[in-house]
């Protein structure tokens, strides 16, 4: 799905791709069932409240990309405000 939303392109193996391009027979007509993902409110961007306690988690836990990367945004974040 982010797939599509982006632009990027897809991957698909050749099997799928001969099984799905593939006629069907006279007389044998199936339809594919096509099951779409309920559509959803966009989620809200995590306040700066949890993205601090999943940053100090983060740090406990030793996750240091992790780590590097929330207080990266939270000083971002930080930056705007100001």
């Amino acid at each position: 799905m982010l797939s599509l939303k982006s632009g990027a392109p897809l991957r698909v193996d050749d099997k799928i791709m001969l099984e799905i391009s593939e006629l069907p027979e006279a007389g044998n007509h199936r339809q594919a069932d096509l099951v779409l993902p309920e559509k959803r409110e966009p989620a809200l961007p995590p306040t700066v409240d949890v993205l601090q306690n999943e940053f100090q988690r983060a740090v406990e836990n030793k996750e240091h990309e992790q780590a590097a990367t929330l207080r990266w945004i939270l000083g971002v974040l930080q930056d705007a405000n100001e």
